[in-house]
């Protein structure tokens, strides 16, 4: 017992960072988290810990241990710079940048497709209302779908992310900040410039101070045509994660499945008064809208792959060929139910049975193209920026081809994705990067770890 404590201490934090992600999924021990925040406590209270997790915990700690072990000890092997100190210790660091670099990077990479396609279809309902001043109505129901995906797939990425037991609210909401509230600052004050600088680009926007604070603030408000949309159109969608986001954060000690039922119920409560109530605020008549239904559906989704056996191939396809189904007859019959609630349930159904089947993917044999997992690590970008780049194709079009719509629409859709890929490998990659090593560095400070005696054992 004494050598696993030295083991565990040896690891280095992103050895034991490691460890408290695999537990998460195979235990039930939210302590765990607790106690890999500091490494030097585990012969402290690592007894009561293995106690409530019996022998099973004791027999998956120590061969999690051996594995991490052995992760880093084979890149020393091939590293010059990874040797140990006069003092036999790997240099402070040295282990977390080894294990690291030697673990592969886990993703879902059918997820990101999910989210490529969502954000691509957003871009082309926006390219085919930039070019035609009154378009078809079966355009929207692209942007309809593409917003609905990302809803679902938002959801499913929060229980996944978070675990099946209680998890850290402050550390969640800090993560969610981080990566929400940046880029769309840059972007709504990219738009409030513009809007004073050169205000005839713009036909439906123009800059109101009051607007301005109440979209950096997530705060519904009323445009000048009665919608309810912030400053920046785009933000809207933004509104509805961060209200999900809170949400979910206050009900951090539950169990997933509690959650959800939580979730599922908040959500129905709030569309039923949505339905029985006129409601004249903003903020109560945009939080009680059916849309929210998708983030629950990808909760449930993600609690139902956790807990239930995998889907057989059969299933898949099955759900994939049902999902299309769903969207050609919406489709088909768009206009007429435009605006029927069921026709949002339907869309959710559909986007739900997507997610399943991109999720499980691997199971089917398929590999995701790299365009798409490319696309969709810039999928928020291009949420956010493509509009940039839809103005600029379908302007320069007008004035070379006047007439030609195809082609516009074709031009504007792909600068529109192009400005997207460009600002997240300018800006958004790189600002996340920055974001991360400076809040990673306050939380947890790169001092080396007290050497253990066997004094301390369990």
């Amino acid at each position: 017992m004494t050598r696993l404590v030295h083991e565990f201490e040896r690891l280095g934090n992103g050895g034991v960072l490691r460890l408290q992600r695999r537990c998460r999924s195979d235990f039930d021990l939210p302590q765990f988290d607790t106690l890999c925040e500091s490494p030097v406590s585990f012969p402290m209270r690592g007894r009561p810990l293995i106690a409530r997790g019996g022998r099973p915990f004791l027999n998956w700690l120590r061969r999690s241990i051996n594995d991490e072990r052995q992760v880093f000890e084979r890149r020393i092997e091939l590293r010059p710079s990874g040797v140990p100190d006069a003092s036999g210790r790997l240099r402070a660091g040295m282990v977390e940048q080894l294990t690291a670099q030697a673990q592969p990077r886990s993703r879902l990479h059918g997820i990101q497709a999910g989210r490529a396609i969502a954000a691509l279809a957003v871009v082309i309902t926006h390219a085919v209302g930039q070019v035609i001043i009154e378009p078809p109505v079966h355009a929207h129901f692209f942007a309809r779908y593409g917003v609905t995906l990302f809803f679902v797939i938002s959801g499913y990425i929060m229980v996944v992310s978070t675990g099946p037991a209680a998890f850290d609210p402050l550390r969640f909401v800090k993560n969610r900040v981080r990566r929400i509230v940046p880029l769309y600052w840059i972007a709504v004050f990219l738009m409030a410039a513009l809007t004073l600088l050169i205000p005839s680009v713009f036909r439906k926007t123009a800059f109101d101070a009051a607007e301005v604070v109440k979209a950096l603030f997530f705060i519904p408000s009323y445009a000048e045509d009665g919608s309810i949309r912030p400053f920046l159109k785009l933000g809207w969608t933004l509104n509805f994660e961060m209200f999900f986001y809170l949400c979910f954060a206050c009900l951090f000690a539950f169990t997933d499945i509690m959650r959800a039922a939580l979730l599922s119920a908040l959500f129905l409560f709030l569309i039923a008064l949505g339905s029985v109530f006129d409601f004249q605020s903003a903020p109560l008549a945009f939080y009680t809208r059916i849309d929210t239904l998708g983030f629950v559906a990808g909760v449930w989704l993600a609690v139902a792959t956790r807990r239930l056996p995998p889907l057989h191939k059969g299933n898949l396809l099955a759900a994939g060929f049902a999902s299309l189904v769903i969207v050609a007859a919406i489709l088909a019959y768009y206009e007429p139910i435009r605006d029927n609630p069921w026709t949002q349930i339907w869309v959710i159904i559909a986007c739900a049975l997507q997610v399943a089947v991109l999720a499980g993917a691997p199971r089917l044999g398929w590999s995701t193209p790299r365009s798409l997992e490319v696309a969709g690590d810039a999928s928020y970008s291009i949420y956010l920026f493509h509009m940039f780049g839809v103005g600029l194709g379908a302007l320069i079009i007008a004035k070379i081809l006047p007439g030609s719509v195809w082609i516009a629409i074709l031009v504007a859709a792909l600068l529109g994705a192009m400005s997207g890929l460009a600002v997240y490998a300018l800006l958004e990659a790189r600002m996340n990067r920055w974001i991360r090593r400076m809040t990673d560095a306050k939380r947890q400070p790169n001092t080396p770890i007290r050497p253990l005696s066997p004094n301390d054992g369990l």
